[in-house]
């Protein structure tokens, strides 16, 4: 016997199911590609600590 959808409900959650796995691949996919600008982000945050260091390292010499 056939599965038939016997109400709107039924069709719109299996909308909602379909568009969560879109979702998902494309999380995916931007996920993939952010990897990519990894280097990238290590080198900012390097930077910022390295630079939050220095200005720590200004303010205690003064004290």
């Amino acid at each position: 016997m056939p599965q038939t959808f016997d109400s709107d409900r039924e069709k719109e959650m299996i909308r909602a199911i379909y568009r969560e796995q879109q979702d998902a691949e494309t999380m995916l996919k931007s996920l993939a590609r952010r990897q990519l600008s990894r280097p990238l982000v290590w080198l900012m945050w390097g930077l910022r600590i390295y630079v939050l260091f220095m200005v720590g390292l200004f303010i205690v010499h003064f004290i």
